[in-house]
Formats: structure tokens, C-alpha cells, sequence
């Protein structure tokens, strides 16, 4: 039997990598209810329960954020800096998962409110340890 299952809101527009995270998350660890959204607008949408996401019973606050940076329409730094700067978001965790190796990206992201910044793995074993990893971070708080 799993660990309590904890909503995940991951932000990412990459398809492969989507289904990476999922069979990564889906390892059988924890019972987590997951949710992609592919766009920066489309995570802004969920979190204030907008549009398509107005239904809180479909669509739950998220325990942990998952954020790619590099996307379509509002990147990920703009999603930082917009749900950080609501009172009811400061609690939230937000991990960045990025290809990006940018000292400066690292930085600016902290700066904004991110808890974790992590490059993100190639192969499908990096990709669940990565995971993992945080998602046990995560369960430990």
C-alpha cells in the first residue's frame, strides 16, 4: 500500500516528458492525484480556479507544484512571481524542473519563492530518482 496520496499540479509543455513524470510518480511509491497542465496561463487558470479549472472538486488546491520554465504564453518565472505574490500560495511547495543550468535562472527562481531548482535528468532512472526524491522531501515536512 502506498503513502497518503498527496495532488501534484505539474506545469510542463514537453509530451515526452510528461510521460516521464508520470511513470516516475506512478512508481508505486505513493497514491498521488495528478494533474498536467501544459502552459504557464493554463497554471494560473488551475490555481485560481478559472475557466476550465473552476471546479474545485476536479481540480484541488495542489499540495506540491511541479514548474517547468521554458514554456508557451506565461513561463515559469511568471508563474512564480504572480502565485507567490497571493497570500493564500506562500505555503505551497514549488519545485522548478528545468533544463535549464543557469546559475542565474537557479538564482532568480529562489528569488521569487521557488523551494527546490533541479536541472532535469535525461534518462527515465534519473527522472524517478529526481522525483522521488523531492516527493519524499515533500512527505517529510
Amino acid at each position: 500500500m502506498g503513502k497518503r496520496g498527496a495532488v501534484l499540479l505539474i506545469v510542463e509543455d514537453d509530451l515526452e516528458d510528461q510521460v516521464l513524470i508520470r511513470r516516475s510518480l506512478n512508481h508505486g511509491e505513493f497514491d498521488d492525484e495528478i494533474h498536467f497542465v501544459e502552459n504557464g496561463e493554463k497554471a494560473i487558470d488551475y490555481l485560481f480556479n478559472r475557466n476550465e479549472f473552476s471546479d474545485i472538486s476536479k481540480y484541488p488546491f495542489p499540495d506540491i507544484l511541479f514548474l517547468d520554465l521554458r514554456m508557451p504564453k506565461i513561463d515559469g518565472f511568471q508563474v512564480l512571481e504572480k502565485i507567490r505574490k497571493n497570500p493564500k500560495y506562500l505555503d505551497l511547495p514549488i519545485y522548478v524542473f528545468t533544463t535549464s543550468n543557469y546559475e542565474r535562472d537557479k538564482l532568480k527562481c529562489y528569488d521569487l519563492g521557488a523551494n527546490e531548482f533541479v536541472t532535469k535528468p535525461m534518462s527515465y532512472q534519473e527522472f524517478l530518482e529526481q522525483f522521488l526524491i523531492l516527493r519524499r522531501k515533500w512527505d517529510k515536512q
